[in-house]
């Protein structure tokens, strides 16, 4: 048998066919471990819900939430109608739910980069397919028009000044 005893001038006890001082330290070491691990789980399981995000349904919500931000980002005459746009985020996200990506996984896939990135390459393709300019004003304006009139979900997310 191991004798394990720390300074603590504990009374040693026997515990799984070791001999373990009666300290506050054993604990406080398998809380920290399971809180490590614990914690690494939820990243990972963060990551792989971001990964699951990039097909599909809540896909395309996110497309047409952004192509909504390009164009009234871009274009001077468009502005948000912010409770449609709060609307609708509430409804993907409750939509995301009922797949069963948490809303955690949601905000980390929004904020990374790459997403982000791959994101907006896709509104670039878009805009670039309906014949229009990728960084002209009056380009998305257009586009913007378009959209509103067409009723779509990017088209109801705006409005014209």
């Amino acid at each position: 048998m191991t004798m394990l005893l720390h300074n603590t001038g504990a009374k040693p006890h026997f515990k799984d066919g070791a001999i373990r001082a009666r300290s506050g330290k054993v604990f406080v070491m398998r809380s920290l471990i399971s809180l490590t691990l614990a914690a690494a789980m939820l990243l990972l399981a963060q990551a792989t819900m971001a990964k699951a995000i990039t097909n599909g349904e809540i896909q395309d919500r996110l497309f047409e939430f952004s192509l909504a931000y390009e164009l009234q980002k871009k274009c001077g005459s468009v502005e948000p109608r912010w409770f449609r746009a709060m609307g609708f985020r509430n409804a993907t996200y409750a939509r995301a739910n009922e797949l069963g990506i948490s809303d955690a996984a949601m905000d980390a896939y929004i904020k990374d980069s790459a997403a982000q990135a791959q994101m907006q390459a896709r509104v670039d393709r878009y805009v670039r397919s309906k014949g229009l300019t990728v960084g002209q004003e009056s380009s998305y304006c257009s586009l913007a028009s378009q959209e509103i009139a067409g009723g779509t979900a990017s088209g109801r997310l705006i409005r014209i000044k």
